[in-house]
């Protein structure tokens, strides 16, 4: 029997997930959770409400559990991944020295240990020229119709699986079939949503809304006098150099041992050189470095501002973000050293996903040139306490990325490279008092 399909190219490494924090395999269950996220996104954005699926309710009236399940309630299909030549960007390519994955550093020595921040680059994850999804249906309905939605807007502005906040993820659909996409889609899951009985969650939960996203992609060019222009990017220069200075501090970045660390540094370099060859760029890392040291850091930027938007590996605040640390702790609760709210220990945040995401560059059909994406939402509504300014924080971000002086420091913080050109070539967002999904989306989908 044939089932419906739906075919991707894959533009930069995809991140699945696996047993023991390496990627075997594309695992069915990374890339369902990521479609489930989007289908929710946009459920929201339509004016639907979408419950908690590990609640103990009837979810038979949610549009997004009718198709991807709940608690007491089955899948409408069975997703089945048909990958049959994984290719990885760099092999491993000496037996005698491993490393499992590559760091990137953000040019910054955390204390109190003295230790090396940054973000890795999995060298287990997978990155494939083309990838089936095959539905199987599992109930009667129009899912195929329904998953073409999120895979649209996935494949024209963001990414999909997980690590997408560090550079996983970039797909885009492939063929006629499954790239075509009309207005009677969007007219299904609105009838969807529309006889939807659903409650809305509870009061101070806040789930992604696809009116409140804002997607942004950038260009830049290889610079003809320079093979090696590209070794200058924050993050990746520290892994080739395989030192880190930072206040008059200098730690190596792969390994305490000289000899250890200079040898992975050689595998690095070789990882890094093969990834760039086959077309992908991980300057993601160097982005969000500029986001959070740089533009987060001017004025009206707080710490709990921070926390919020480009997030945290410690626990909040759920009502400023602020940073509770242990003294703050009294049995099973803790008090607030900012708002002074008491919280009780199972309502703390943390760690918090940032909410703006940023991808690898990859190359496109043009020679020489690369694109790679910066997404994410804010809400309209976040907690009063931040007094944060969404439409003006977005508006700042934009005009940045519009101003070709401001936008070439994001890869460089002295002299950039001419040549190169980084540049914005499309931004996508809504105020936040613009709430009418529909025409948003029909936009976001080229209706």
């Amino acid at each position: 029997m044939s089932y419906p399909e739906i075919k991707l190219r894959a533009l930069t490494p995809i991140w699945t997930g696996g047993v023991g924090g390496e990627m075997d395999r594309f695992h069915e269950t990374g890339l369902m959770g990521s479609l489930r996220w989007w289908y929710e996104a946009i459920v929201r954005g339509l004016g639907g409400a979408v419950c908690d699926p590990k609640s103990d309710i009837d979810h038979s009236a949610c549009p997004v559990c009718q198709l991807f399940g709940a608690t007491g309630l089955r899948r409408a299909f069975r997703l089945q991944i048909d990958a049959p030549q994984p290719r990885h960007p760099y092999d491993d390519n000496d037996p005698t020295v491993k490393l499992p994955s590559i760091p990137l550093p953000s040019g910054h020595i955390l204390p109190p240990h003295n230790r090396v921040g940054g973000w890795f680059l999995q060298q287990k994850s997978r990155t494939d020229q083309s990838l089936n999804l095959r539905l199987i249906p599992l109930a009667e309905g129009p899912q195929f119709d329904r998953l073409r939605i999120p895979l649209a807007i996935i494949s024209r502005h963001a990414s999909l699986g997980a690590k997408v906040a560090s550079g996983y993820g970039v797909v885009i659909l492939e063929g006629d079939e499954s790239a075509q996409i009309t207005t009677s889609h969007l007219d299904t899951l609105q009838s969807a949503i529309a006889s939807s009985t659903s409650s809305s969650p509870p009061t101070g939960v806040v789930g992604p809304d696809l009116r409140d996203f804002f997607f942004a992609k950038l260009s830049l060019q290889d610079d003809p006098t320079n093979a090696n222009w590209w070794r200058r990017i924050p993050g990746i220069s520290e892994a080739m150099s395989g030192q880190v200075t930072d206040g008059g501090i200098t730690r190596r970045v792969y390994a305490a041992d000289p000899q250890d660390n200079n040898a992975r540094r050689r595998l690095g370099e070789s990882y890094l050189a093969s990834m760039v060859a086959s077309g992908i760029l991980p300057l993601a890392p160097a982005v969000r470095r500029w986001l959070r040291f740089q533009w987060a850091a001017g004025p009206g930027w707080t710490e709990q501002k921070r926390n919020y938007v480009l997030g945290t590996t410690n626990s909040v605040c759920p009502q400023c973000y602020t940073v509770l640390r242990h003294n703050n702790r009294m049995g099973n609760r803790y008090t607030c050293p900012g708002c002074r709210a008491t919280i009780q220990e199972e309502d703390i945040l943390g760690p918090v996903a940032s909410k703006i995401n940023v991808t690898y560059a990859y190359r496109t059909s043009q020679s020489g040139q690369w694109q790679f994406r910066i997404w994410g939402w804010l809400p309209s509504n976040p907690p009063a306490a931040l007094g944060l300014p969404r439409d003006t924080l977005l508006g700042g971000l934009r005009d940045t990325l519009k101003d070709q002086q401001q936008c070439s420091q994001i890869l460089w913080a002295g002299n950039a490279p001419a040549a190169v050109n980084l540049h914005l070539i499309e931004w996508h967002s809504r105020h936040a008092n613009q709430r009418n999904g529909r025409q948003y989306l029909e936009f976001l989908l080229g209706l």
